[in-house]
C-alpha cells in the first residue's frame, strides 16, 4: 500500500518525544507522584547517563591509543 505523503523523520521524532512526555506526565498525575521525587529520579537518571557517556569516551580514547601504538609498531618493523 502506497501513501500519497511521507512523514519526515523530524516529524516522527517530535511526535515520539511528545508521546513520551505525555506518558510520563500521565504517570506523574495518575499516581500523584510528588515533583520532588520526579526531580530526584531525573537527577539520578542524568548522573547514570553522564557516567555511561564518560566510560564510553574513556574506552574510545583507550582504543584510539591502542590502535595508534599498534600502527606505530607495524611501521617500525
Amino acid at each position: 500500500m502506497k501513501f500519497k505523503y511521507r512523514i519526515s523523520k523530524k516529524t516522527r521524532f517530535i511526535s515520539h518525544l511528545l508521546a513520551s512526555a505525555c506518558f510520563i506526565g500521565l504517570f506523574i498525575w495518575g499516581w500523584d507522584l510528588p515533583m520532588s521525587e520526579v526531580l530526584a529520579f531525573f537527577i539520578i537518571l542524568m548522573v547514570f547517563l553522564v557516567a555511561i557517556l564518560a566510560v564510553s569516551a574513556l574506552l574510545g580514547f583507550a582504543l584510539r591509543l591502542y590502535r595508534a601504538k599498534k600502527e606505530q609498531q607495524s611501521i617500525d618493523e
